[in-house]
Order: structure tokens, then C-alpha cells, then sequence
């Protein structure tokens, strides 16, 4: 699953504050993983 909402929830999951900017989204998936 490896679609837009799929990474929001992971994201929240993991406690991390969830934006809707790709740009900034991009750059807080780089910081979970």
C-alpha cells in the first residue's frame, strides 16, 4: 500500500505531525524512515 493516505496513517502512527504540503510531507517521510 503505498498510496498517499497509506503513508498519512503510518506517519500519524509514528507520531509525526502530518501535513498536506508535498513538499514538506516529503521531507518528514525522509525523517521517519
Amino acid at each position: 500500500a503505498d498510496t498517499a493516505e497509506a503513508k498519512l496513517e503510518i506517519m500519524e502512527a509514528c507520531g509525526i505531525t502530518v501535513t498536506r504540503n508535498p513538499s514538506e510531507m516529503g521531507r518528514l517521510l525522509k525523517k521517519a524512515l
